[in-house]
């Protein structure tokens, strides 16, 4: 077992701050983006994956809301066609847990990468590797907008 699954998920935020100068540490987040971002870090501590690497993907995905653009649902962006059920299920706990299984399954994958695996999130396994089904323009935007974001939360 890690340590963090012993941390009490409201303090989760404030331990990785401290990894991470005050100028790029975790956003902010409001009241509605934190229940989200404890309920990450919840179902990551659930299914043993680290909440850094969940977190730092949700803030990607939605920057922590619960939204839609129609195809994909939730603070995970969960797309629809991978779900076996109401689209609408995946507004809420569901498509959190979903999107940590999704997440889950790219990470060993990517064995253990989480760059490769957030390429992997977006275009999935065989996109990663296919240029005709996930350009390399895409995994480049895909892996510098990781590499912006995963310091925030010391990875």
């Amino acid at each position: 077992m890690k340590w963090w699954w012993f941390t009490p998920v409201a303090l989760v935020p404030l331990l990785f701050a401290k990894k991470a100068s005050a100028s790029s540490g975790p956003p902010k987040l409001g009241p509605a983006q934190q229940r989200i971002a404890d309920a990450v870090v919840a179902e990551a501590q659930r299914q043993g994956v680290d909440p850094r690497i969940a977190l730092a993907y949700t803030e990607i995905e939605s920057n922590f809301k619960n939204v839609t653009n129609g195809i994909s649902y939730g603070p995970l962006q969960v797309n629809a066609k991978f779900y076996n059920g109401p689209a609408s299920d995946l507004m809420g706990p569901i498509g959190i847990r979903e999107g940590v299984r999704i997440l889950k399954t790219y990470l060993a994958a990517a064995n253990g990468d989480p760059e490769l695996g957030r390429v992997m999130y977006l275009c999935g396994i065989a996109g990663s590797k296919d240029p005709t089904k996930c350009s390399e323009a895409t995994k480049t935007r895909v892996r510098n907008k990781w590499r912006s974001i995963a310091p925030k939360w010391g990875l």
